[in-house]
């Protein structure tokens, strides 16, 4: 972080603490301690300013701080665990879905390698479509596209396929939510299912999250307004209230009637053992992040993160990951 950029953050930090004393009553000395402890957990613990505040970090004492995964804690579970010459296999979306294409199950297309028939191949097959692109993470850029075939002229068919041959995407067919995972929105709904695996080869599935869009977006990434629930990993039950915007909202998704702590995911055993064969696939990354769909017709892999973020972690539900976890380091 260069002098300008760590000014930025000093008064970006200065003002989610303003934020924070506010909101919790403090003045005088008490406001000034908050901005300096701050500064300590950032040095100390490598606790960034979100976590700080908005993973109530700052309500932590000193011997709960030390076991919590904070950005420094990711970093060093990144740099120990997963070999930087096989991550490519995990942040590349093609080399992802041909890699791991036992549990990619849907039909797919790399814009640079397309032909106009496998285009057209794959939009008869498939009614809607998902762009994403290659350069983009955590849902940003990804479009649905139904492509009209039986509407288009032979010109506009063209203009389309051109349009996205010279776009550095992934075009997939559209995959559906098995009927229990319907919550009133638009999007697949993923389960976001972190593991480490042990050198000795076990693997350790830790804060299993359910991640659900919110209305028409296509997307149930957090950062695009989606909501999370924490799973038991053993039984596959949702364990903790609807956590959006950094906190937690109530019982019901928004804009659905059902009940979400104490609800079932469907076919739990059948992905957690898919997720037990695709670690063992690549032993060389053992701490990932993976994104599963689960269909009418079974589970898929969506993608793997090789550095996936520490908000679904520690941020609500069970927190205190550093602290089991190092001892697999």
């Amino acid at each position: 972080m260069n002098i300008t950029s760590g000014i930025f953050y000093l008064k970006k930090a200065r003002r989610e603490i303003a934020s924070l004393n506010n909101r919790v009553g403090r003045k005088g000395l008490s406001a000034l301690f908050s901005y300096a402890d701050f500064l300590w957990c950032y040095a100390r613990y490598g606790c960034l300013i979100s976590q700080y505040v908005n993973g109530n970090f700052w309500k932590y004492r000193h011997t709960d701080r030390k076991q919590i995964l904070t950005y420094r804690g990711v970093l060093e579970f990144i740099n120990r665990c997963n070999a930087s010459g096989h991550i490519h296999k995990l942040d590349n979306k093609i080399t992802f879905n041909r890699f791991f294409k036992d549990y990619v199950k849907r039909s797919w297309l790399s814009s640079e390698e397309m032909t106009i028939d496998d285009f057209r191949a794959i939009c008869l097959k498939s009614p809607q479509l998902i762009v994403k692109p290659l350069d983009e993470c955590e849902g940003r850029g990804i479009e649905l596209i139904t492509p009209p075939l039986s509407d288009l002229t032979s010109k506009e068919f063209v203009k389309l396929y051109d349009s996205l041959k010279n776009r550095k995407v992934i075009i997939e067919e559209r995959i559906f939510n098995h009927p229990e995972m319907e919550f009133n929105n638009n999007s697949i709904n993923t389960v976001r299912v972190n593991t480490l695996l042990e050198k000795s080869g076990k693997v350790h599935c830790f804060k299993p999250v359910l991640r659900v869009g919110v209305g028409k977006s296509v997307v149930d990434n957090y950062n695009a307004g989606g909501c999370e629930y924490s799973i038991d990993p053993e039984s596959g039950i949702i364990t903790s209230l609807c956590y959006q915007g950094y906190e937690l909202r109530g019982i019901h998704h928004p804009g659905c009637a059902k009940v979400m702590p104490g609800y079932q995911i469907p076919m739990w055993h059948e992905l957690r053992q898919t997720i037990d064969k695709a670690c063992h696939m690549i032993p060389e990354c053992r701490f990932i992040g993976w994104d599963v769909a689960i269909t009418p017709t079974g589970i898929q892999l969506i993608e793997g993160n090789h550095n996936p973020g520490n908000v679904s972690m520690e941020f609500f539900g069970e927190t205190g990951w550093y602290g089991k976890l190092k001892q697999y380091l």
